[in-house]
């Protein structure tokens, strides 16, 4: 079978979806990786073929200069919302306006990405479309290739839930919605009409936990996640135990190139040799993963921290007894499966700040405030952790659950199944 993969300007996103495209090339399947041409040296390092699609852009850039109130993230229809006196019908239908508008189709699905998608789909002709569930462009290429369109998450599903308070409602059609409006739009460029199956897909794979589900009409494919990186090398010290508990402090690759203090963790109010000076009091080794620019800001290194500019993320946190970070699909992913507790400070993108409560809530991680943080809270949760076994044994029972979903190779035997139905059903 042919395999197309539908990826955006974000290295994360990708790297998400690795071990699904190498699943079916390992099945004996053909996959190309089709995404904008600033991402071909990540998709190359990952020993995929790139098929550049569209503009060459940069995402990250644009969002530490564009107004904080007209992000995504920042309007006041911020789809992240959770309290019922707010989250009615109509906040749902604005919140996927605002995700389902040009601002956003300008970067996960603008016009010439469209067209050099449809055009690359209808001489290939793919069996499978996969694509990242901000990836604004899949959809089209399932439907002129007329392949099953399989859609990826990478969180909570927030779409679905804002979908699910407006069926509530009543008021849910699958023709007159946010959604729909946008995907006609971008369909008619290419010719092609709009299909009710494209805002969700034919299936949707969900690598969270489960308290990370939202439920709808929907097949679902629940899938194992196993970690990529990115291109690495494991450091000589690494390679032997750790003397003592060791923690990791990380913000993320997406928040690095975003560095924006409306962001991130290390906030305008909280600088990071604050927070490196309060994880110095910790007993405990700390690894923080930081850029040239972030190490320059540290003036004095408290004798139990390494200050590392990378490090792949899987092993190390193999060593680790806890994690420090804020909250992204990643960087918590790579812990849950590796069953380490998390002291989160959330962030703003998806549904960190919910992750956080709910991790918190099992008795797996600690979260953090983002609007009061105190360097003295950060150290005092990593001290918590590291004195009560009850977080690793909470933590060990969601990486049992993660554990126990089918692997990426069974998966594309499900796949496979669904692709002869879809033939059978759609010709």
């Amino acid at each position: 079978m042919r395999i197309l993969l539908a990826i955006f300007d974000a290295d994360t996103h990708f790297y998400n979806t690795v071990n699904l495209a190498w699943a079916f090339r390992a099945a004996g399947h053909e996959v190309y990786v089709a995404g904008p041409p600033q991402m071909e040296r990540h998709v190359v390092a990952s020993g995929l073929p790139h098929v550049p699609i569209g503009l060459e852009q940069d995402m990250m850039a644009d969002v530490r200069t564009y107004p904080y109130d007209q992000l995504a993230h920042g309007t006041k229809w911020d789809i992240r919302e959770e309290d019922p006196e707010v989250l009615n019908a109509e906040f749902a239908r604005r919140a996927l306006g605002v995700w389902y508008s040009d601002y956003s189709l300008g970067y996960m699905g603008h016009e010439e990405a469209v067209r050099d998608i449809a055009d690359f789909a209808r001489s290939w002709k793919p069996d499978v479309v996969l694509w990242d569930t901000i990836s604004l462009v899949g959809q089209v290429a399932s439907q002129v290739a007329n392949a099953l369109s399989v859609r990826i998450l990478f969180g909570r599903d927030q779409f679905v839930r804002m979908a699910n308070v407006i069926a509530d409602a009543g008021e849910w059609d699958d023709y007159d919605n946010p959604m729909s409006k946008l995907l006609t739009k971008r369909l008619e460029l290419v010719g092609e009409e709009y299909d009710p199956r494209l805002m969700f897909g034919d299936v949707t794979i969900d690598s969270n936990p489960s308290f990370s589900y939202d439920a709808w009409d929907l097949r679902r494919q629940r899938m194992r996640y196993l970690p990529y990186n990115g291109p690495s090398v494991v450091p000589d010290w690494l390679k032997v135990p750790a003397e003592r508990p060791r923690v990791a402090f990380t913000i993320g690759l997406s928040l690095r190139q975003v560095d924006d203090d409306r962001f991130t963790l290390v906030s305008a109010t909280v600088k990071l040799p604050e927070l490196m000076e309060a994880l110095g009091e910790v007993d405990a080794e700390v690894v923080a993963t930081l850029d040239e620019d972030q190490i320059t800001r540290v003036a004095t290194i408290p004798d139990n921290v390494r200050i590392v500019g990378f490090v792949p993320l899987a092993p190390l946190l193999t060593t680790c007894s806890a994690i420090v970070h804020h909250g992204g699909a990643g960087t918590r992913n790579n812990a849950f499966v590796r069953g380490v507790p998390q002291v989160i400070s959330p962030s703003w993108a998806w549904d960190e700040d919910f992750v956080a409560r709910n991790a918190q809530r099992l008795g797996a991680g600690i979260m953090v405030d983002p609007d009061n943080l105190k360097p003295a809270d950060v150290r005092d949760s990593v001290n918590r952790i590291l004195s009560d076994d009850s977080f690793a044994k909470n933590a060990a029972v969601i990486q049992e659950e993660m554990l126990s979903y089918p692997t990426p190779a069974e998966v594309v035997r499900n796949l496979e199944e669904m692709v002869v139905e879809h033939r059978d059903t759609r010709g």
